[in-house]
């Protein structure tokens, strides 16, 4: 779905759980349970995270969150948990600071926030071929729907 910037509309239209919702963000929204996947091309601004975030929390996902650079990571990381907390969903953050404690599972989400170089590190350290390997391990080994933010 790709939304030209021009006709995008600067005040939201639709309402979904109670959310404001642009057009290409309800769109995704009732089509998450009918399609695998989404490529979402919207201008900067636009709401792609809250686009991609509502279904994923509302239908309790598993995600992989891809950025160019950890600066954007961790600007994504404060809109994940914002949205997370709007909807009075609980969560146990993980980065690399804290990746050897043990995960709370009283919480409804994992939140991992994991760089390229970390990830690297693990891939090693388990001996696996590909950081797709070492990201399958992380997402397959948490019995709690997890959304992982990174830049592999």
């Amino acid at each position: 779905m790709e939304v030209d910037e021009f006709r995008l509309p600067r005040i939201p239209l639709k309402k979904i759980k109670g959310f404001d919702l642009y057009p290409h963000q309800k769109e995704l929204f009732e089509k998450f349970n009918k399609q695998k996947s989404f490529i979402l091309v919207t201008p900067t601004g636009s709401g792609k995270t809250m686009a991609a975030a509502l279904p994923i929390f509302f239908y309790n996902e598993n995600a992989f969150f891809i950025y160019p650079t950890n600066a954007l990571i961790e600007n994504q990381v404060g809109s994940i948990l914002k949205i997370c907390n709007l909807l009075g969903k609980s969560y146990h953050f993980v980065n690399e600071d804290n990746f050897q404690e043990k995960i709370n599972l009283d919480k409804d989400f994992i939140i991992i926030k994991i760089d390229g170089t970390f990830l690297e590190k693990i891939k090693r350290t388990m001996n696996y071929r590909t950081k797709g390997e070492a990201l399958h391990y992380l997402i397959g080994n948490v019995f709690k729907p997890t959304i992982i933010l990174t830049n592999p």
